[in-house]
């Protein structure tokens, strides 16, 4: 894990973090669609992070544990807002909430390809998962749209 570049060390911590994101906001949503979409995101991310790691050949549980720190330090720091938001429960801010997380980790993967110093196979899965984030994030901004009342003509 000492090798680890930083862009990847990121994209790992903030899959688990989003990953963490996801399952909370899917047990306080409305919308039961949301529910379970939100289940599967973060089900997604896991999948994400676990490949990232195999790929890498990371222990996942290794660097969970190594992290643990600053990834429970990290949602202590969004915890304050987050716990507004699920109090609040309203889907639009939490939309927003994961789509700002969502387009972090697109900016790293966006890095990774532009950096040939990455060996291939990892581009190959940052280009494959940098897709699909961004089809997400595509799909919970039009699904944000249809929880902006203010904004509704």
């Amino acid at each position: 894990m000492d090798t680890l570049q930083p862009t990847l060390h990121n994209i790992l911590e903030k899959l688990l973090i989003t990953e963490e994101i996801y399952r909370k906001s899917s047990s306080v949503v409305h919308n039961s669609s949301m529910t379970v979409e939100f289940d599967k995101i973060a089900t997604k991310r896991r999948k994400f992070f676990d490949g990232l790691c195999e790929n890498l050949g990371i222990d996942d549980n290794d660097f969970q544990i190594g992290m643990a720190k600053n990834i429970k330090t990290q949602l202590t720091k969004l915890g304050m807002e987050f716990d507004n938001l699920m109090l609040e429960r309203n889907e639009y801010v939490i939309l927003g909430l994961c789509i700002k997380y969502d387009e972090a980790i697109i900016e790293d993967y966006k890095k990774i390809l532009e950096d040939e110093t990455y060996e291939h196979v990892v581009r190959d899965v940052a280009l494959f998962q940098l897709n699909d984030l961004k089809t997400s994030v595509d799909h919970l901004k039009q699904e944000q749209k249809s929880y902006d009342f203010q904004h509704m003509e």
